[in-house]
């Protein structure tokens, strides 16, 4: 080794314990600085702002629950992505014999923990295309909204982009989430461990519902699309109502 490269290697060596040092001995100020602010009453929140910080982390943590368990969509960029994805629903459509005597409009494929949904293998989607950039992206052809929401529901986010869109309504600490998503490049998996598992008919269309604790969860197709209709802290029988008010937007 050349001595040039030893010397290098030394400095660095030097470098990285005098910066572990300086960090040690910064936190050592900063924890200490925490310490006396904690024991004077000058600096401490109020009970209001307490009561609020609790109230707006309940509503986040909530959400993020319900985003967990209801489905994981991932915008699939090659056709490589979306070979394996088709590969992957190669299998048969439920493991119970009662429920392959339904007819869905959508491709399962069921795990231990989670059940994916998509097209069937093979099956040829149209959606309108969009080049961007030189930029291939997927536009959906339709969209569909909710037209009826319990009392006390408002629109609080909503986001949209070119493979589909979602909107999220509270009341107080109860949440109803609508999503559509395009068929063509989307990995839609929904949740079904230790779930309770039914189909329902909205509007002629065969949706798959799984209820668990709290949320209740409702996914079907319509054209080209996946619809999702969830719920935490909302009855099935509302829930239901909901997912059968999704109209066409004129």
């Amino acid at each position: 080794m050349k001595k040039r490269q030893i010397n290098d290697e030394m400095m660095d060596s030097v470098l990285k314990t005098m910066l572990s040092e300086y960090q040690e001995e910064e936190g050592r100020k900063i924890l200490k600085e925490a310490e006396e602010l904690n024991k004077s009453d000058e600096y401490a929140p109020t009970k209001q702002q307490i009561k609020e910080f609790e109230k707006i982390s309940k509503k986040q943590l909530r959400k993020k629950k319900i985003k967990s368990l209801n489905f994981k969509l991932k915008v699939y960029r090659t056709a490589t992505a979306l070979g394996v994805l088709l590969l992957i629903f190669n299998v048969s459509v439920v493991s119970v014999p009662a429920m392959k005597e339904k007819t869905l409009e959508f491709f399962m494929k069921t795990y231990n923990d989670h059940t994916d949904i998509g097209k069937y293998p093979g099956e040829k989607v149209e959606d309108v295309k969009n080049v961007s950039d030189d930029r291939f992206t997927i536009k959906l052809s339709k969209e569909y909204e909710i037209t009826y929401l319990p009392e006390g529901f408002k629109l609080r986010d909503m986001h949209k982009d070119e493979a589909g869109w979602n909107a999220d309504y509270y009341n107080e600490d109860k949440l109803i989430m609508f999503s559509q998503s395009s068929l063509n490049g989307t990995d839609l998996s929904i949740d079904t461990e230790n779930t309770k598992n039914t189909y329902v008919d909205i509007n002629g269309q065969q949706a798959f519902m799984t209820e668990k604790e709290n949320l209740v969860n409702m996914v079907w197709r319509v054209d080209e699309n996946i619809i999702t209709v969830s719920g935490i802290d909302v009855s099935k029988k509302e829930i239901i109502k909901v997912a059968r008010s999704v109209k066409k937007v004129k």
